[in-house]
């Protein structure tokens, strides 16, 4: 009787090897890792742990605004618009005018109206009181900055634009932007001053010039950036967007007309003013570190200029910001430091970001004069 031939079976070994694709996404710190030590020692990017983005710059791109900036960090793209309203110092709850602002005498021009661009007692701008334009600009809250995240500016589900109430990265963002205004006194309250003749006065054979002064109102400057990208720093990039807008912010000769009791604005662009911003340009440069986690003493990565999956994927828990300033005498001062997470950075490290810090600075001033440079004069 014949046998049937014996069926010979294989079995194939399933493939349990996880895809390049998808490392990023279930092993964030592994990947990272396996970058930061090969032979390149590089991000995944392809950047150095030291080295950041380039930065592009093209200002008075908003024609309905009074200034507007729209900076890219490598694929974040930030557009900032600043907008200025008229606040009258009638419809502030409880005014009170600070001493010299009531009753001073001011120089006016040969149309018999306040001068744009002096100080109360008809100095320059640098002897102005710090302290008194932060309290101004606090105060009466003259500056107003909002930050929004575009529809698709990043996948992650937490960033993603809503119709209801703001994300908390874009309420996180304003606050920090609000305060890093009012810490480094950016804006000078006398630029936004607003002042006229003080009819009650005026006494029988006053000459105009003898006519004193009050503060009428302030302009305030209402600031929207919108993120329209996400790959990382976007506080930055919204900082630098910021600074590039108020430096191109242009504001109208504003003044008070007693006939029709209010303050009214010239349409002759040749009064126009610019901003005397109390900063040269400041600039922030954020970083991240990352710890590896298999080493006993956990080898730490400063990562600067952090792209979205440095900051988002959880591989680096430890991060912060610094924002520096150039002085006359060429040398960097720090104006603010924030460091979130992780144990306190050795000297020297900190001694490295302040370099780099300033290495950005002098990018960014060289920046800033390309964009002078191109801007239409006004």
């Amino acid at each position: 009787m014949a046998t049937a031939p014996a069926v010979s079976q294989t079995h194939s070994t399933p493939n349990l090897s996880i895809p390049a694709s998808v490392l990023p996404q279930v092993a964030p710190s592994t990947y990272l890792l396996s970058h930061l030590i090969s032979a390149a020692a590089a991000r995944p990017s392809g950047r150095t742990p030291f080295q950041t983005r380039p930065v592009d710059l093209n200002t008075a791109s908003l024609t309905n605004a009074n200034g507007s900036a729209l900076v890219r960090l490598g694929n974040t793209s930030i557009l900032c618009g600043v907008r200025a309203e008229i606040l009258d110092t009638r419809d502030i709850a409880n005014y009170r005018p600070l001493n010299g602002h009531r009753g001073v005498k001011r120089k006016r021009d040969v149309t018999g109206s306040t001068a744009h661009g002096l100080s109360p007692s008809g100095v320059d701008f640098a002897e102005d009181s710090s302290d008194e334009d932060n309290f101004e600009v606090v105060q009466h809250s003259l500056i107003v900055p909002n930050i929004e995240l575009q529809t698709g500016a990043s996948p992650q589900p937490a960033y993603q634009a809503s119709s209801g109430a703001p994300s908390a990265l874009a309420q996180s963002l304003t606050h920090r932007i609000l305060s890093t205004i009012r810490s480094t006194n950016l804006i000078r309250a006398n630029d936004l001053r607003i002042y006229g003749p003080d009819i009650s006065s005026i006494e029988e054979g006053s000459a105009a010039d003898d006519i004193p002064d009050i503060l009428r109102g302030y302009y305030v400057l209402y600031i929207d950036i919108l993120v329209l990208s996400h790959d990382g720093s976007i506080f930055d990039a919204a900082f630098m967007a910021l600074l590039a807008a108020l430096r191109n912010t242009i504001l109208p000769k504003a003044v008070f007309d007693n006939d029709r009791d209010q303050i009214i604005c010239s349409s002759d662009l040749q009064q126009f003013k610019r901003l005397n911003l109390k900063r040269a340009s400041p600039v922030a440069l954020s970083w991240k570190v990352f710890v590896d986690t298999e080493e006993e003493k956990g080898r730490p990565w400063i990562l600067l200029d952090p792209d979205a999956f440095e900051e988002d994927s959880g591989a680096c828990s430890e991060g912060g910001t610094i924002i520096v300033d150039n002085t006359n005498d060429n040398e960097t001062k720090i104006l603010k430091l924030e460091k979130n997470g992780g144990p306190s950075l050795r000297t020297d490290v900190l001694e490295a970001i302040v370099m780099a810090a300033s290495k950005r600075w002098i990018e960014w001033r060289k920046t800033l004069a390309k964009a002078d440079a191109t801007a239409m004069p006004t």
